[in-house]
């Protein structure tokens, strides 16, 4: 699962929802492997965003996110699902949402900004990073314990 797990798991949560965890991860999936897909299919953007984002209540659920799935589909044109999309492992993108929304204009971006995921604070990735390790981990674990969060 490694490279395909949210990093928001990473955050010492004593609760974490598990099927947001899958949609995450196959958010990831797409993510990883269609992100150069976006200039040629604008809507995988915001499909992108609401399956990863790290604030896992907007996250969409299963149901959610192939709904928009279908969305596209429709609007599709014949041409489009009969080229080949680009399939480019790209990690970056994983961390980084603005890599693959630069590829859209402007105006598509403010169109579907809520569906844009927000920029992870120093904070939060400092303690993403501190928990991958043992003794991060063990730290953050008990202060979330003793601070009840």
């Amino acid at each position: 699962m490694g490279v395909y797990k949210p990093f928001d798991v990473n955050q010492g949560e004593r609760y974490y929802n598990p099927f947001a965890f899958d949609v995450a991860c196959l958010g990831n999936v797409y993510l990883y492997w269609l992100s150069k897909s976006v200039s040629a299919v604008p809507l995988l953007a915001p499909l992108f965003g609401r399956m990863t984002t790290s604030v896992v209540n907007d996250r969409w659920n299963a149901e959610e996110a192939l709904t928009f799935v279908r969305e596209i589909r429709a609007g599709l044109t014949w041409e489009t699902l009969s080229s080949q999309a680009a399939q480019e492992a790209d990690l970056e993108c994983l961390d980084e949402p603005e890599l693959y929304w630069h590829y859209l204009s402007t105006e598509f971006q403010s169109r579907w900004k809520s569906h844009r995921p927000p920029r992870t604070s120093w904070l939060t990735k400092w303690v993403q990073r501190a928990n991958g390790t043992h003794t991060g981990c063990w730290i953050i674990g008990h202060m979330r314990r003793i601070l009840n969060i």
